[in-house]
């Protein structure tokens, strides 16, 4: 995850270069041992403009206002509540003081029976075995009361009007100006920070990159000028065929062909062209030679080249060695000098040929193009539909709920959940417990006495500070453990999913939904919303559950007809979280998608800045970006309107239920069937409780464990346990029967474009060992002619090599993949092009390297990818391939007699 302290950090951090804190440049060897410093809490909204600080402002005048409506709500409360305990006080002490004095004075219970009183138990206590009824003239009527509590009511309601509307615009106002500082951030920082690479969109917008403003009809004139029109047409989708990140869906020739087409389309006075040939077989090497001769007509060409032949028609050679001008001249007068290391490097190229005879060359020129043209193309593109097909039929139903999935992937945790689980209990219950105490501590002010009042107050707190110690040790545990446990999943959740991604396919990477940028927002933002559910949300809702339980059997008990009222407002609230987290999570998915492409984008952009820069291309991609944002930024705003109102109504609607409350406790009061004590019960188990059971937003955390369920239930299109096939041996074992693991071991990979880690040179040679000797390190570096190099770097072996191995260039860190490989000394070695970024001269040291390395374990196998037919002469068997089938096979020799595919191959290397 990209982090920085300071906005100004994200600067240095672009930069492949070392700056201080002026921005002037350090050397690789000085690192700035400043501590980063926070930014103030005024620096946060650096990035508001004059809208965001009115919002900010009303914002703030709605809080306020909030915070007075929400005083006024309890201030009511206590005077609606203080009503029904005033009246309790008088019906009970009123009607003690008068029959204690009749008792008293008439030593009998002499009392009218046919008066009717409200305080039946009472007069029973007072005239034992007396079946009478006793009228107190203290509470003969309740007129004063009624109107007390009714008149209070219409304010309450007033006030729920305004807690309404003051949390739904809060609501609204934060979380829109957060959203358009958080979109404007990310357009500024990617605006800060504005080979042969095409970008993870359609041929079409690639295209576009070199003007902007290019018609349809002039990107084909410039297709059709780099001999790229016609496989673009032959593609299923033509061009708005997605090429993948950095290209991976077209082959070689065809990105060459495509990159040379976005610099056409410019029209540019001056034409770069950076081994514009190199990795393309014979065929596709002609095509696109052909087609840079016509496009150097006319403007001046610099051309960087090891491919000696396509540079000898230049008016002006410039021979380079260790970043200096050794040699200079055209092709004859540098073929004049015998000892000149242009024409070494020219002989030794034109060795390769020296088994071909002059009549072949004939051959050659009777070859037709267009069956050349078919050995280099590929039939291997799928149009997004399908693979988005493919993707859903091959998961795996799971119709397990997420929460019960995540708590089994939980399980080596489970004694510390149910230690959590125990504690939320605990806290759940305490909570019921202590409403009761409370409109205990409330009624027992109506006591008549002050001794009684004292006694029960005195005793009443003494639980009180005994249930907060309690309260204290058990939040702590109850916290600790789903903190602990949460962690925990989160990181088995982060590595499950790293295993499973490095097991799919190379088609499941083709989906714009699994793009880098998106896969990693799922592994960083996604695994902590994954903590948030199963840790400190747990405990909420093992809580929420324990109060919920118990306090409803509470209520039930000292009030049914208001716990009802209760029960069907929790329910209502229920339903209400139902609707949002199914709104959010269809949402989150959609802003997950373009999120994802934004990430995607914005990652391509940095790694390759040298290609934006090239194209002059940082507008438009600033553009695109910008476009992806606001698209998110909008869709947000829609959802944040929505989420506003949702909001609101399950937090701005309890005085709405206090009136309900109220009037129907008013009339079970009035009509006996209502003690006023349980009354108080009620009314404060729905303000201390009822807050406690809105469950924050859990839908973000939902969804993101459900994208990683959907990873975690897809069965890769590669299945090494399917017994459909042929068969593929490995040392006379099928492969099915071997621990992946070891087999991987086995093998040794050098790619076309290899990659390096952001780690030093010698991390690199040794990556995945222990205990690397530097000694071993060196000699690899040395069979790989990468050494003499290296010493040459001012950190030697400790350089840095930057992103993808960014600070070197492309022979230079195929030398240094070689050099891993040689370490690793690996019983099979897979070359893909390994030597195609290097001049003839370091490709023969290479060469030679790798033949040597044969020789020194006999026991190795060796498969080799290549269109430098030089590489495979040696080789025990060749395997002609076209259009995926295996159209030819055996030894150099044998080939060459049979005048076939290789054969052309070879004749075409011979005239190029």
């Amino acid at each position: 995850m990209l982090c920085s302290y300071r906005l100004s950090g994200w600067r240095q951090y672009f930069s492949s270069e070392k700056f201080d804190q002026k921005y002037e440049k350090l050397d690789d060897d000085n690192d700035t041992n400043e501590s980063a410093k926070a930014i103030t809490y005024v620096q946060l909204f650096r990035s508001a403009d004059w809208l965001d600080i009115l919002m900010l402002v009303v914002g703030l005048l709605v809080i306020m206002l909030y915070s007075i409506a929400f005083t006024a709500r309890f201030v009511l409360f206590g005077q609606i509540t203080g009503a029904f305990i005033t009246q309790s006080f008088i019906d009970q002490c009123s009607l003690k003081n008068n029959l204690t004095a009749i008792h008293d004075s008439n030593r009998e219970c002499l009392l009218n029976r046919s008066q009717i009183s409200r305080n039946h138990d009472q007069s029973q206590q007072l005239c034992p075995g007396e079946n009478t009824t006793v009228l107190s003239p203290w509470s003969f009527s309740h007129a004063p009361f009624r109107a007390a509590v009714t008149s209070r009511l219409p304010w309450l309601i007033l006030i729920g009007v305004v807690e309404l509307v003051c949390i739904i615009s809060q609501y609204f106002i934060f979380n829109m100006t957060a959203r358009r500082q958080a979109a404007r951030i990310r357009i500024l920082l990617l605006r800060s920070v504005m080979q042969r690479i095409l970008f993870d969109t359609t041929i079409y917008e690639n295209i576009c990159l070199g003007k902007t403003s290019a018609t349809r009809v002039e990107i084909e004139t410039a297709a059709r000028q780099a001999n790229a029109h016609d496989f673009i047409v032959q593609l299923p989708d033509k061009y708005e065929t997605i090429v993948g990140e950095r290209g991976s869906q077209l082959s070689g020739g065809e990105k060459q062909r495509v990159a040379l087409t976005r610099a056409l389309i410019k029209q540019p006075s001056v034409l770069l062209l950076d081994e514009a040939t190199s990795a393309l077989d014979g065929a596709s090497e002609k095509i696109v030679q052909e087609t840079l001769d016509h496009a150097c007509k006319g403007r001046t060409t610099i051309v960087i080249a090891h491919r000696l032949a396509t540079i000898q028609d230049a008016q002006r050679i410039y021979v380079l060695a260790n970043g200096r001008v050794i040699e200079q001249g055209t092709h004859e007068t540098l073929m004049a000098q015998k000892e000149s290391r242009y024409c070494e490097l020219m002989k030794a190229q034109q060795s390769e040929r020296k088994d071909i005879d002059i009549d072949d060359t004939t051959d050659a020129a009777q070859m037709d193009d267009n069956n050349q043209k078919k050995i280099s193309e590929h039939v291997r593109y799928h149009n997004g539909s399908e693979i988005e097909e493919e993707d859903k039929a091959s998961l795996v139903k799971n119709h397990q709920p997420v929460l019960w999935r995540l708590l089994l992937m939980n399980s080596p945790e489970l004694v510390i959940i149910i230690i959590g689980c125990v504690s939320c209990l605990i806290t759940g219950v305490s909570q019921s417990i202590y409403v009761v105490l409370l409109a205990e501590a409330i009624t027992a002010f109506s006591s008549c006495t002050y001794e009684e009042r004292r006694h029960l107050i005195v005793r009443l707190s003494i639980i009180f500070v005994v249930m907060g110690v309690v309260l204290l040790f058990i939040r702590f545990i109850q916290h600790a453990a789903f903190t602990i446990s949460g962690s925990k999943l989160t990181e088995r959740i982060r590595l499950k999913a790293f295993g499973h991604l490095l097991r799919q396919e190379m088609a499941f990477f083709d989906s714009p939904e699994n793009s880098s940028g998106a896969i990693y927002n799922r592994l960083s933002s996604d695994a902590l919303a994954v903590q948030q559910i199963a840790g400190a949300r747990l405990g909420i809702v093992c809580e929420a559950i324990a109060t919920f339980g118990f306090g409803i059997i509470l209520g039930m008990y000292f009030s049914w007809q208001l716990t009802l009222v209760v029960l069907v407002y929790i329910l209502f609230l229920f339903f209400l979280a139902f609707v949002q987290i199914c709104w959010q999570a269809r949402l989150k998915k959609r802003s997950d998608a373009i999120l994802g492409t934004a990430s995607s984008l914005a990652v391509q952009i940095i790694h390759n800045m040298r290609t934006v820069k090239h194209v002059a291309s940082e507008t438009e991609f600033l553009r695109q970006f910008s476009y992806l944002v606001l698209k998110e930024f909008r869709m947000r705003r829609n959802d944040t309107m929505i989420n506003s109102l949702l909001y609101g109504i399950n937090w701005g609607t309890v005085s709405f239920i206090l009136v309900a409350l109220y009037w129907l406790g008013l009339d079970l009061v009035e009509e006996k069937q209502l003690k006023i004590t349980n009354v108080a019960i009620v009314f404060a188990y729905y303000i201390f409780i009822l807050e406690s059971l809105r469950m924050r937003e859990m839908s973000d955390s939902l969804s993101a464990a459900q994208s990683f369920f959907n990873l975690f239930d897809r069965v890769s299109a590669i299945d090494n346990s399917s017994t459909d096939g042929q068969q593929l041996l490995f040392d006379d074992v099928d492969i099915r029967e071997l621990n992946i693991q070891w087999l991987r071991s086995c093998l040794g990979l050098v790619s076309q474009e290899p990659i390096l880690f952001d780690l030093t040179i010698a991390e690199n040679i040794a990556y995945g060992h222990e205990n690397a000797s530097m000694k071993e390190i060196i000699e690899a570096a040395t069979k790989a002619n990468i050494h003499d190099f290296i010493q040459q770097l001012p950190q030697g072996y400790e350089t840095k090599v930057g992103m993808k191995g960014g600070h070197l260039s492309g022979g230079e860190k195929q030398r240094v993949a070689i050099a891993r490989i040689l370490y690793r000394r690996p019983k099979v070695l897979l070359l893909d092009e390994a030597t195609s970024a290097l001049d003839s001269y370091n490709e023969q040291i290479v060469q030679d390297a790798l033949d040597k390395a044969q020789i020194d374990d006999p026991t190795r196998t060796s498969l080799i990818i290549a269109h430098r037919l030089s590489t495979i002469r040696s080789c025990d068997l060749i395997c002609v391939l076209s259009k995926g089938n295996l159209i030819e096979m055996g030894t150099h020799t044998d080939l060459m007699e049979q005048r076939g595919a290789y054969y052309n191959m070879i004749v075409q290397n011979s005239t190029t």
